[in-house]
């Protein structure tokens, strides 16, 4: 879990603050529309609290190490016989 405060536009949020689903999508760079479709399906790290869905910003920060993605590699290259050689 992340244990350092973050900034987000003008505020600045510790850790364990929740934040709606806005500041979650000014934080990641997706559409707040992308980041609703995203909570509803639970593929975040959501809490419900009456009505409001918050998010934690250190669950986030785990969440978005856990999916990260790396980076594409190259095809092993592989020999291939040309024709007439054994």
């Amino acid at each position: 879990m992340s244990t350092k405060s973050v900034r987000i536009g003008e505020t600045i949020y510790g850790p364990d603050q929740l934040i709606p689903l806005e500041t979650v999508s000014q934080y990641i760079g997706l559409s707040v529309r992308t980041v609703q479709d995203m909570a509803s399906r639970r593929a975040l790290p959501v809490h419900k609290i009456g009505r409001n869905v918050r998010i934690r910003i250190s669950e986030l920060d785990e969440w978005l190490t856990d999916t990260k993605v790396r980076g594409a590699q190259p095809p092993l290259r592989t020999q291939t016989r040309r024709r007439g050689q054994s």
